[in-house]
């Protein structure tokens, strides 16, 4: 999908140039060396090139290298690549990565986005506890960066059963309620790479109220 957006917007600055009959007039970032998803990007693989882009592809894209400083790859990046906002985790999200707990928790396929979910990215950790009436879910992690994904075939996820996810966590509670909830609860990871509002810190089933949650939500 990042080489798709990447040769569009190609497409579309080869045209502008085209019409526009001149040299262009702003420069854009694009990436003068490889970078894994995943990865981190440093200053030593953006470059400037001077293009003209239609506006609404302008807006996706960077004119300052330095916006990029400390952001980590969620795409692919090739030398010559312009470098899209879609293709990246920004720096204030990323910094979870950096100096936290790692920790790696089997979970079923369905349970870690359908088999979408990406090294890069930022997941919230839900717990479920007990069934029916009495059933809640409750917030163990936010924001936790995931640092690896693997279902024993190269490090991506499989097409069924259970993964392998290690989350980077920066709060030592988070990592004993996400323990805890992978050995007596059901957990669920939700993408929060781009979530606008932060989830609620719990919810229970509709019905008779049980006496016994854990007070362990944020």
């Amino acid at each position: 999908m990042g080489g798709l957006l990447v040769t569009v917007a190609a497409v579309g600055v080869f045209a502008a140039y085209r019409q526009a009959g001149g040299p262009p007039t702003t420069r854009y970032v694009v990436a003068t060396r490889s970078v894994d998803p995943g990865g981190p990007i440093t200053a030593d693989a953006l470059g400037l090139e001077p293009m003209e882009l239609p506006e609404q592809q302008a807006a996706r894209v960077y004119e300052s290298a330095s916006e990029l400083d400390g952001a980590v790859a969620l795409a692919p990046l090739g030398p010559g690549d312009l470098v899209l906002r879609s293709a990246v985790l920004p720096a204030d999200q990323a910094a979870g990565f950096d100096g936290g707990h790692e920790f790696s928790l089997p979970i079923d396929r369905d349970r870690a986005l359908n088999g979408e979910l990406r090294r890069g990215e930022t997941v919230d950790v839900l717990a479920t506890y007990g069934t029916g009436d009495a059933a809640y879910t409750l917030v163990v992690a936010r924001s936790a960066g995931v640092t690896a994904v693997d279902d024993g075939s190269g490090g991506t996820i499989g097409s069924a059963g259970t993964v392998v996810v290690t989350l980077a966590l920066q709060d030592p509670d988070e990592v004993l309620r996400v323990t805890h909830a992978a050995e007596v609860g059901s957990i669920t990871l939700v993408r929060a790479t781009r979530a606008s509002r932060p989830l609620p810190s719990q919810y229970r089933a509709p019905g008779p109220a049980s006496s016994g949650t854990p007070d362990t939500a944020r």
